[in-house]
């Protein structure tokens, strides 16, 4: 049978151990991957949170701001006028702090909600990543196997090729070659 029968464990198995090494190393390659991409994607989110906080809290200082300054304009108008700060002024002061108040609720209300849209997201891209995960022996046991069959399909075109050679040689030609093929 030639060179492949004796070689035939050595090749099977040399490219099974080939086969199961280079399947977990990329197994476990892609899972530091999705970890480190994990780790980033967390840091962002933390990034973009404090954001988020930061600037519903520059809005929240900016509308009481306003309010304060519409109700000191209005006390003073009402002391130049020489009119105390009650009747329909002070109902425009009460309406003041109630568009405030208003306000701040609104710009809390969109906060929540725009984190709350955030994280869902991020939650949704962590489990898509995840989901991205291998397991290392198992992926070493399914290169395993297709390097056995890499290794079969080897011993068996090495197989076909000598027998193919055997197949050639005429009887009676110098060195035993024809240029007939004698099947």
């Amino acid at each position: 049978m030639g060179f492949a029968a004796p070689a035939a464990p050595f090749i099977i198995g040399g490219s099974a151990a080939a086969g199961g090494i280079t399947s977990a190393m990329g197994a476990r390659r892609q899972n530091e991957t999705i970890e480190a991409t994990r780790g980033a994607n967390r840091r962002a989110l933390v990034a973009q949170q404090q954001q988020l906080v930061d600037e519903s809290a520059f809005e929240r200082r900016k509308r009481l701001d306003a309010a304060a300054s519409i109700r000191g304009r209005m006390r003073t108008a009402s002391g130049e006028a020489g009119v105390g700060v009650g009747g329909s002024a002070e109902a425009l002061l009460r309406q003041n702090d109630f568009d405030a108040a208003l306000a701040q609720a609104a710009i809390n209300r969109n906060l929540g909600n725009v984190v709350g849209s955030v994280r869902s997201q991020w939650q949704a891209q962590d489990i898509g990543l995840q989901a991205g995960r291998q397991d290392p022996i198992m992926s070493a046991f399914a290169g395993t196997i297709a390097g056995m069959e890499t290794g079969l399909s080897i011993v068996n075109m090495t197989q076909q090729l000598a027998k193919l050679g055997e197949l050639k040689k005429a009887p009676g030609t110098a060195g035993g070659q024809s240029g007939v093929v004698t099947l």
